[in-house]
This record gives structure tokens, sequence and C-alpha cells, in this order.
């Protein structure tokens, strides 16, 4: 999957037919309002992408004041976590680009000595806590901690 930056707006959106075509195609969510400190999920990445981020209650398309999108992103994990027969273990990560979760995230990646994700490499999210809510009566932010794994020389030769 290209690692190219996806730029998008309100408006407008330039990316690929696959980037429309997958926007909705996310697996499980690798956590949920129902996770508790500490819960951590590991496993290989298998895709990843830039998305814009939605309102949770309108679904609408965020932006900050400027108009510039709110992005994330959202990386696709197998996981050994399949919890029944259609259950294939595969989890999504959405990763906010702002504040604490990019900082975590940013650090885990270049702490491997990668410039990005790679397909094969193993990434490990654990729910670290809760930050300030941005607004009395919002729920406050999850944070995370990042730990990434660059995939070894037979998952590199096999991308070739």
């Amino acid at each position: 999957m290209s690692t190219e930056t996806i730029q998008a707006s309100p408006q407008h959106f330039i990316g690929t037919t696959a980037d429309l075509l997958s926007e909705n195609l996310s697996a499980t969510q690798a956590f949920s309002k129902d996770s508790v400190i500490g819960e951590t999920v590991t496993g290989e990445v298998d895709s990843f992408e830039v998305r814009q981020t939605r309102d949770f209650d309108t679904k609408a398309l965020e932006t900050w004041d400027d108009g510039s999108p709110c992005r994330q992103i959202v990386v696709n994990l197998q996981t050994d976590l399949a919890t029944g027969e259609d259950d294939d273990g595969m989890r999504s990560l959405y990763v906010k680009w702002w504040g604490a979760s990019r900082r975590a995230f940013l650090r885990a990646v270049k702490d491997a000595g990668a410039a990005d994700l790679e397909k094969g490499g193993i990434l490990t999210a654990t729910f670290t806590g809760e930050g300030e809510a941005p607004r009395k009566g919002m729920n406050p932010p999850k944070l995370y901690a990042f730990e990434y794994k660059r995939p070894g020389a037979i998952a590199q030769a096999e991308k070739k």
C-alpha cells in the first residue's frame, strides 16, 4: 500500500480508487469504549492508510479551525485475537494524528529505525490511561503507548 499522504478536505478527496473503496472496510476495532487500562493489542501490519477523522455522532468529516482536515492513521493488524468462527483476527487500530498519540506513534516508528510503517512489521499498542477532556461533558481522550518492530529479512525480500 502506498505511504503517500492522502490530501482531503470537506469538499475534495485526492487519492486512489482503492482508497475510496477501502474506506468502510476496516476490521473490528482493536480497542473499544469498554477497553481497560493496560489492555494490549499486538499484530502484524497488514495495511495502513491516512484518513480524515469523522464526528462520532454526525459522521461528518472533521476539520481544524483553519479548515484543514483532522487526520488519523488506520492500521490493520493481523492478530491472534479471533473470538469465533467468523473472526479472522484482523483488528483496526485508529491513531489520531495530533497530540500525545502522534508523538508516541512517531517515537515507536523512529525507535525501530524505520521511516514509515512496513507491511509485515509488528505493532503493539497498549491503552495506558486517559488524558484531559477537551471540554466539560466530553469524554477524555484515550492514551496509548506503541512499540514497533520492523519486518525481518524474509518479509523484506517478499515485498520486492
